[in-house]
């Protein structure tokens, strides 16, 4: 058994224990970030960095209250026909286009545990209410590795799922394979839960950190994202496109639906399709969009010949 530790001798003339353990606390979430086994004392920036975290949590509560949270979405297309399939949901907390602070960001940001798993869920439950009246789309809900490990927020998921109309058959839940690989025994119940409620599973920055063949036949999962980085190696020069292909072939023996998001161009778009992947997202496909400009996108799809949805790659530029 191990700890972080976050030290603090008593301020000078501090007379309030609440602010002494509040810089103690400061400290505790600096040992935190640095890794497992490490004490580190108290300075007056990780004071700075505890007064942040506490406005983001304010900002975080009161846009809570005012209803959904805003999000922009990434479009995935099949790699062989072209049409769009599916939609990633992106938080852009901060309102400006970008989605720099991502769910995943902002759940580690968050010292506040109920809050960061509040704000989570909140996320998915707005995604889910805005895909289920795009009935063309699959959701795809990226999962923290906080919901990973609780039985509550996996239940809460399902019944988000319920409560927005959506059919079961179109949620695609994408959970980090590091974690789930590195966790096995601990996560293996939530995705269990979820592919009996009808949810595809993918795994999602493939290829990086912990990978068991015995994982992928316990868990069952439906699909594989590959690494960005791997992804990226495997349009260029070196052993990448070999790697990326023994990777590949192991998830296709699985039966696995291979899922990609560094189609950033057509070279890359046609190379990676030609590895096997069947599922692609990057700038060859869409960039970030806000639910209205994916409607609009696919009722002007609809109202052409329906052969011009099924076009070959690249994948139509949305």
């Amino acid at each position: 058994i191990g700890a972080p530790l976050g030290r603090c001798p008593c301020p000078p003339g501090e007379t309030k224990a609440s602010e002494w353990t509040a810089r103690a606390d400061a400290a505790l979430y600096a040992a935190k970030a640095a890794g497992r086994g490490v004490a580190i004392a108290y300075s007056e920036n990780q004071d700075r960095a505890r007064r942040e975290r506490v406005a983001l949590e304010d900002r975080v509560r009161a846009a809570m209250e005012r209803g959904h949270a805003p999000l922009l979405f990434i479009v995935l297309a099949d790699t062989r026909t072209g049409a769009a399939c599916g939609l990633e949901a992106v938080l852009d907390f901060e309102g400006d286009g970008r989605a720099e602070l991502s769910e995943h960001k902002l759940d580690t940001l968050l010292s506040d545990p109920r809050l960061a798993g509040e704000a989570a869920l909140w996320t998915i439950g707005s995604a889910l209410d805005q895909v289920a009246k795009q009935p063309d789309l699959a959701a795809h809900i990226n999962v923290t590795s906080r919901i990973l490990q609780s039985d509550e927020a996996a239940e809460a998921i399902i019944a988000l799922v319920d409560r927005s109309g959506m059919r079961s058959n179109r949620v695609v839940i994408e959970a980090p394979s590091a974690f789930v690989f590195a966790h096995l025994d601990a996560v293996a119940p939530r995705i269990a839960l979820w592919r009996e409620a009808g949810f595809s599973v993918v795994l999602d920055s493939f290829g990086v950190g912990p990978f068991s063949i015995d994982g992928l036949q316990r868990l069952k999962v439906n699909g594989v994202k590959i690494a960005a980085g791997l992804a990226k190696e495997a349009t260029g020069q070196g052993g990448g496109p070999r790697i990326l292909a023994g990777l590949i072939a192991i998830a296709q023996g699985f039966g696995l639906q291979i899922f990609t998001t560094a189609a950033d161009s057509h070279a890359e778009w046609t190379r990676l399709a030609a590895l096997g992947c069947t599922r692609a997202q990057g700038r060859a496909v869409s960039t970030l969009m806000t639910i209205d400009a994916v409607r609009a996108h696919m009722a002007a799809l609809r109202k052409t010949d329906p052969a011009a949805q099924s076009a070959t790659a690249p994948a139509p530029r949305v």
